[in-house]
């Protein structure tokens, strides 16, 4: 039977720099750390950005672990959180559009007429101010799955949630924006 090693154990160990005390403690918190960074906004790219940012600073900062000030856990998603909002601090300096206003932008005119344009801008700034109203995680949910294409099942992996915490979600965010455009011309079927 296998022994296991307690994370405060393993800090100790990492305080030493024993990389495989530091390889466990990053087998079992990456997905925790990678979800944490998705829910705070950052698209895949920018997630795995911070767990490599959060997993350099517990190898530099293990010393300054006490597992009788807080549980690890707590300890560690406080680094994440600090790096999470530091990513984001230098992403709105550079400010890319959402990827709900890049595909908001796409969307083709059919080379209509002037009321056409003028009616299909007007449908556009209303399912903006829309979603815009959603919460996060409900927006997040309606941009990844309709404008980017990502499947349910992609979703959860991402965020690391079940499968039905992300359908309840994203059918609450619909029922919500269907609620919010009702009368405007725009169907939305939760």
């Amino acid at each position: 039977m296998t022994e296991v090693v307690t994370d405060a154990e393993l800090m100790k160990r990492v305080a030493n720099r024993d990389r495989a005390a530091l390889e466990a403690i990053y087998d079992r918190y990456e997905r925790i750390v990678y979800g944490f960074a998705r829910k705070s906004g950052a698209d895949g790219f920018a997630a795995e950005e911070i767990v490599q940012d959060v997993f350099t600073k517990v190898w530099n900062a293990a010393g300054s672990y006490d597992e009788h000030q807080a549980k690890f856990s707590t300890w560690l998603l406080t680094i994440a959180r600090r790096t999470a909002i530091d990513h984001a601090r230098k992403r709105q300096r550079v400010a890319p559009p959402s990827a709900a206003e890049e595909t908001l932008q796409a969307v083709p005119d059919g080379a209509g007429g002037p009321e056409e344009v003028a009616e299909v801008r007007a449908l556009q700034q209303m399912l903006r101010a829309a979603l815009s109203e959603l919460p996060v995680d409900q927006k997040w949910l309606i941009e990844r799955i309709y404008l980017q294409g990502l499947t349910q099942r992609e979703v959860a992996e991402l965020l690391g949630l079940p499968m039905g915490t992300v359908k309840s979600r994203l059918r609450l965010g619909l029922t919500k924006l269907r609620d919010k455009l009702a009368g405007t011309g725009w169907e939305v079927t939760p």
